[in-house]
């Protein structure tokens, strides 16, 4: 079986055909991976600081609940369903990232499962504690066709308004 080269040994081999000492080739390597790891460290951390920063800035807060302010949601069921939808209010995050501050948080409700939380429940209906558990992938599942439909709405909106320049 022919097995290709990895990346440091193609290095290693380009390095020793002009340096004839293995200790120096090997202290260029250990040097290149140094500073390949820093930039990369460097590169993630400053992407974390921008992304979560903007993220939680977006956050609107209920003034006396503290609750998450939720301006676009889902009233009724079944054939009865009306989506109440804007754009996002704080603009950062979607500046930042082209996806929606709203959509992201859907998505993540969407895929939490929220039985988890309720301990009483929990402990007589073991399954829905388990995210994989059929009865949960149910719930999971009515959630997703609903706030995937209020997710593409809000998405609409935003990129409709920032091909129009008005966001």
């Amino acid at each position: 079986m022919n097995n290709p080269l990895k990346r440091k040994e193609i290095i290693y081999l380009l390095l020793s055909e002009k340096i004839n000492v293995r200790e120096v080739t090997k202290y260029i390597i250990h040097l290149m991976d140094k500073e390949e790891l820093k930039e990369a460290y460097e590169y993630h951390f400053e992407r974390w600081t921008t992304v979560s920063s903007k993220y939680f800035n977006s956050i609107e807060y209920l003034p006396f609940t503290e609750d998450i302010n939720q301006y676009s949601y889902v009233i009724g069921s079944g054939d009865e369903i009306v989506y109440i939808y804007e754009r996002d209010r704080v603009l950062e995050y979607f500046h930042e990232t082209s996806v929606p501050f709203q959509c992201r948080e859907l998505l993540h409700n969407t895929i939490k499962n929220i039985f988890a939380d309720i301990s009483e429940l929990t402990l007589r209906e073991p399954n829905l504690e388990n995210n994989l558990s059929i009865e949960v992938k149910k719930f999971r599942d009515e959630d997703d066709s609903r706030y995937g439909v209020l997710s593409r709405l809000i998405n609409d909106t935003m990129i409709g308004e920032k091909k129009n320049k008005s966001i």
